[in-house]
């Protein structure tokens, strides 16, 4: 995306943030087609503020291993983040502060990413080059495809091909494989 719809977009979105009060939007997760995808069973968040993906991701990682009980205003006040975000050291911090275990990996294979969703782990993944923070939810094994969430004002999560997902720059860098 170009560079000026990009800050258009964030304009916006940090401007429905402050006229709301809501760092949160609930995404839509599809349902497995068959054998074939895994597709953790959790809700996903779409963040609304352009510097909040941090959040977003370790938002969704404590609600699927430990349940609603946070609530994300509580969440957000607890985690410093400012308007270039929070890295791999904050997020880690907030989830173990939750009970949450993080093993870090980085460039992640479409194999190792299978094992993880079908263990039941969650991942928080570096996407766009290091440079932004999703949840890898869910993988198709026919053709080989991620399904993420955490994306500014996206309704629903994103259902990609591991090739494209790659060429992005998906799980390239700092990953943070999540269990409890």
């Amino acid at each position: 995306m170009p560079k000026i719809k990009t800050k258009i977009i964030h304009g916006i979105t940090n401007a429905l943030a402050g006229i709301t009060g809501k760092e949160v939007y609930r995404q839509t997760l599809p349902k497995p087609k068959g054998a074939n995808e895994i597709i953790l069973n959790l809700n996903g968040y779409s963040q609304v503020r352009a510097y909040t993906c941090g959040y977003v991701a370790a938002l969704t990682v404590i609600e699927y291993l430990k349940g609603p009980k946070i609530g994300a205003a509580r969440l957000f006040r607890e985690m410093k983040i400012d308007e270039d975000g929070c890295g791999t050291e904050e997020i880690r911090r907030v989830l173990r502060l939750h009970g949450v275990k993080t093993a870090t990996r980085y460039d992640l294979t479409f194999n190792q990413v299978v094992r993880f969703i079908s263990d039941g782990k969650i991942i928080v993944a570096s996407c766009g080059h290091g440079e932004h923070w999703i949840n890898v939810v869910g993988v198709g094994l026919h053709p080989k495809k991620v399904f993420y969430t955490g994306n500014v004002a996206s309704p629903s999560a994103k259902r990609i091909s591991w090739k494209a997902f790659k060429e992005d720059g998906g799980c390239r860098g700092d990953n943070l494989i999540c269990s409890i």
